[in-house]
């Protein structure tokens, strides 16, 4: 095949190319495949202290995450008080000085 010398012959090599159902369903198989190759993000943010009141702490992920996990390592219970943004988590105690262990993770909508 030639090199494309200008850009309308870029846009009528592309319109060929996704006129061709062969060539979008095998488009689609490689992107889906690409999707389920792809690792969670996650980091373990380790002990954290938290009370009575909202306690921010940093997640350090490129993206927003979604999943939450908290290990309690002392008596009582912790939450998430608010959902995270693109910088923290939140989390309420239901007692001062409760403990735990918190890891956070991104996982792509076709990864769960």
């Amino acid at each position: 095949m030639a090199q494309p010398q200008n850009n309308q012959d870029v846009d009528q090599i592309v319109e060929r190319y996704f006129a061709n159902p062969r060539f979008l369903e095998l488009l689609n198989s490689t992107l889906f495949y690409t999707r389920l190759k792809r690792k969670p993000l996650s980091k373990a943010l380790g002990s954290q202290t938290i009370g009575t009141t909202q306690v921010a702490v940093p997640h350090g992920l490129a993206r927003t995450p979604n999943v939450l996990t908290v290990q309690m390592t002392s008596a009582g219970t912790i939450w998430q008080s608010t959902a995270a943004d693109s910088t923290n988590i939140y989390l309420k105690a239901d007692s001062a000085s409760r403990t735990c262990n918190v890891e956070v993770q991104y996982i792509a909508d076709n990864l769960r």
